[in-house]
C-alpha cells in the first residue's frame, strides 16, 4: 500500500515539476518565500491584536498558527518522514533554498489553512481573500 502511495505521489510531483516555467517561477516563489515561518499570517495578526474589537481574533490567529506547527512541523513530519520534492531525482531546477526538515505535511499549507478557517468563522468578509492568497 505503501509503495503505491509513493508512486502516486511521485507521478503527480513529475507532472508539476513539468509545469514549471520562467513567468510562473517569478510569481510564484515570492508568494511562496511570503508564507516562510507563517510571516505573512503574523503580519496579518498584528492589526488584529491592537484593535480591541478584533483582539481576540488575532489572538486565535497566533494559537491556530501554534497548533498547526506543534503538530505538523514538531510531530507528524518526524513520523512520516517524507522526502522533499527538490531532493528527488526529477526535479531539475531548485527554485528556493533546500530546507533541512521533511516535507509532510506541508508548513505553508497547514498555517495558510488554520488562518484560512479562522478567518472563514471569525471574520467571513476577509475569508475569500484569505482563502485565495493561502
Amino acid at each position: 500500500m505503501l509503495e503505491r502511495i509513493i508512486e502516486w505521489d511521485n507521478r503527480i510531483l513529475r507532472k508539476l515539476a513539468a509545469k514549471h516555467t520562467p513567468v510562473l517561477n517569478k510569481i510564484l516563489v515570492p508568494i511562496t518565500c511570503s508564507g516562510n515561518n507563517g510571516y505573512i499570517w503574523f503580519i496579518m495578526s498584528i492589526p488584529l491584536l491592537i484593535m480591541s474589537k478584533y483582539r481576540v481574533t488575532g489572538f486565535t490567529l497566533i494559537l491556530a498558527m501554534l497548533i498547526s506547527a506543534l503538530s505538523g512541523e514538531v510531530t507528524i513530519k518526524h513520523i512520516v518522514g517524507r522526502v522533499r520534492p527538490c531532493n528527488r531525482e526529477f526535479e531539475k531546477e531548485v527554485l528556493i533554498k533546500h530546507p533541512a526538515h521533511y516535507s509532510f505535511p506541508s508548513g505553508h499549507t497547514s498555517s495558510s489553512f488554520a488562518v484560512t478557517m479562522v478567518m472563514f468563522f471569525m471574520m467571513p468578509v476577509l475569508f475569500i481573500p484569505v482563502f485565495i492568497y493561502a
